[in-house]
């Protein structure tokens, strides 16, 4: 089973509804991994009313906004799973890092994102450096007609030890 506090410390400090979310990472993976460090978070909007109002773009005249989740709600979100995932890449785990973001860059809507299916976000590691890092976060919906994933939006964030 999933510690899931442990698991997204930075989203669960930042997201009242993060208990709502579903977590999976990889179990076992080798240290310092781009696997051992990643990290998909699901909004289950698709059976939950409650947060699916409650990240849902605002609707004007009837029409609903460009996204299943609102902008701000969602760089918010992936704000604080960059840094987890970030921060468990560099120390395994421990508390001995801090990180800073160092930006946000090739961020591309590929996709309208649908209201009412599940978002996932799924956050790892391509690329380290010295003292630094990339994250990147794709948004994925799974298309509930074919069972298909959809990536609506990707990007990267550029993450700095301290």
């Amino acid at each position: 089973t999933v510690d899931r506090e442990r698991t997204a410390p930075f989203l669960f400090s930042v997201d009242p509804f993060a208990p709502q979310v579903v977590f999976r990472h990889a179990l076992s993976a080798p240290a310092h991994s781009s696997s051992a460090s990643m990290l998909e978070a699901t909004w289950p909007l698709s059976t939950n009313m409650m947060l699916q109002n409650a990240v849902s773009d605002i609707e004007e005249g009837g029409v609903h906004g460009w996204s299943a989740m609102r902008l701000g709600k969602f760089y918010e979100a992936l704000d604080a799973l960059t840094g987890d995932v970030a921060h468990k890449h560099v120390s395994g785990g421990t508390d001995d890092y801090a990180l800073v973001t160092g930006g946000h860059y090739h961020s591309i809507e590929l996709a309208r994102a649908l209201r009412g299916v599940d978002m996932t976000l799924r956050c790892y590691v391509t690329h380290t450096g010295s003292a630094s890092l990339e994250v990147r976060t794709d948004a994925v919906q799974v298309l509930p007609a074919t069972g298909e994933e959809r990536c609506a939006t990707q990007g990267r964030q550029g993450c700095v030890c301290v």
